[in-house]
C-alpha cells in the first residue's frame, strides 16, 4: 500500500529520550505506518532536512475552552506542535455545552470580530471585540471596556521572608 506522505531526512526524536537521528517517516490515514530509510515513493513527499519530527506535546494545563469551540482547528496550539490538551482545569469548563450555547460562545469569542491593538512600542494595548473578560470570576472587562476590579491576590515578602498581603 502507498503511503499517504513520506518525511524524508527529517531528524526523528521519537519520545524515548534516545538522541536524535536521521530517517524518514511514512504516514498512512492518521498513522505512522513505517520508519526508517529507503521507504518507497508516497503520494506526497516533504523534504525535511534540518528539521525536526516529533510527537506532538500534551499541554496538561490548558485554558482553551472557550479557544477550542470557537476555533475547532485550534492552529494556535496545533502550530506550536501541541496535538493534545487538557481542558477544564481549575474547575472551569464550559463544557458540555448545547448547540445553541456554542452558537454563542463562537459569536462572543469570534477571530473576525477580534482585533489585536498591541504593538511592539505598546505591548499592553487591550484587544479590541472582546465585550467581557472575567478573571477569578470577576470581571475585568465590561462591555468591552477595561472595569477598575483587581481580582486575586499580590503577594509581597516582607524583610523578613514572610509573605503578606
Amino acid at each position: 500500500m502507498t503511503a499517504d506522505i513520506v518525511f524524508r531526512n527529517a531528524t526523528v526524536l521519537d519520545g524515548s529520550g534516545k538522541d536524535g537521528y536521521v530517517a524518514e517517516v511514512a504516514v498512512t490515514g492518521d498513522r505512522i505506518a513505517a520508519i526508517g530509510k529507503g521507504l518507497p515513493r508516497a503520494r506526497r513527499e516533504v523534504d525535511a532536512e534540518g528539521h525536526v519530527l516529533c510527537p506532538g506535546f500534551i499541554d496538561m494545563h490548558a485554558h482553551s475552552d472557550l479557544q477550542i469551540l470557537a476555533n475547532p482547528d485550534h492552529t494556535a496550539k496545533v502550530s506550536q506542535g501541541v496535538t493534545t490538551e487538557v481542558l477544564g482545569q481549575d474547575g472551569l469548563s464550559f463544557a458540555p455545552v448545547d448547540d445553541a450555547t456554542r452558537t454563542g460562545l463562537r459569536v462572543l469569542f469570534d477571530p473576525a470580530t477580534v482585533r489585536d491593538t498591541a504593538t511592539f512600542e505598546e505591548p499592553r494595548q487591550q484587544a479590541e471585540g472582546i465585550p467581557w473578560v472575567l478573571v477569578n470570576g470577576t470581571p475585568v472587562i465590561e462591555a468591552g471596556q477595561r472595569s477598575d476590579a483587581c481580582p486575586g491576590r499580590a503577594l509581597r515578602r516582607t524583610p523578613e521572608g514572610a509573605q503578606t498581603r
